[in-house]
């Protein structure tokens, strides 16, 4: 699943071109778009990401970031200005990037994954199991097993959560870009991958060997390269 992302201009062609330049970089983002500050602070359901442009009138971006923070959330504030005078009090309400217009692609493309960095290592799984609620990280997933109609999740320090949905369900929670179904009962977690081979898959802080179908085998292979060069595994 991509990133609930909110973009708060009031210049509907700088939404627009924010908005094509984010999925240009990853068409799974899910993005909505505010032309002012009173109208992105009616949405109650936060954002993991949010553009949001200085000098608008009525409330600026400085004081809607202001009330944001003031509800507790955590979104990555990228701030969108023509005037670089507004740097430092961006940091006051712990702004993540400050972009200058007219917004440098590079420097977008930068602040975008940076952000998406941050907010994938800060996120939280509510698991629902036995009649209790555990909040785990994404990252802290080795792999999911499937049984019956439930999912087994095998965490780093050695942790089973045993939970009654199904492996479908836990594998579009966590997404594509850092998983792959390896089995029909399987999902791995790449960064934990120790060694491939012919039918089975080694990870790390796990005791068994993971099966891996024949028809997913090459998939997975290719999956795996394109991962460990995009995360620089090796040179």
């Amino acid at each position: 699943m991509g990133l609930r992302v909110a973009i708060c201009d009031d210049e509907k062609e700088i939404c627009e071109e924010v908005r094509k330049r984010l999925l240009g970089i990853k068409p799974i983002y899910e993005i909505t778009m505010y032309h002012s500050g009173r109208e992105l602070l009616q949405e109650e359901e936060p954002y993991q990401i949010v553009f949001l442009d200085v000098d608008m009138d009525n409330l600026s971006g400085m004081e809607t970031a202001e009330m944001l923070r003031e509800r507790g959330t955590n979104e990555c504030i990228i701030f969108l200005s023509g005037y670089g005078e507004y740097m430092a009090e961006a940091f006051k309400v712990r702004a993540f990037r400050f972009l200058n217009k007219p917004i440098e692609m590079e420097a977008f493309q930068e602040a975008v994954l940076e952000a998406e960095r941050e907010m994938e290592c800060t996120q939280k799984l509510a698991v629902h199991a036995a009649g209790d609620i555990f909040l785990i990280s994404k990252k802290d997933i080795i792999y999911m097993e499937a049984f019956g109609d439930g999912t087994y999740i095998f965490l780093k320090k050695g942790e089973m959560i045993r939970t009654t949905e199904p492996l479908k369900y836990w594998y579009n929670r966590v997404g594509t870009e850092d998983f792959f179904q390896v089995h029909k009962s399987y999902v791995v977690a790449y960064s934990y991958v120790k060694g491939l081979r012919k039918t089975e898959v080694e990870m790390d802080f796990a005791k068994e060997m993971i099966p891996v179908s024949r028809r997913n085998r090459v998939s997975f292979k290719e999956a795996l390269l394109e991962y460990a060069a995009k995360n620089k595994w090796y040179k």
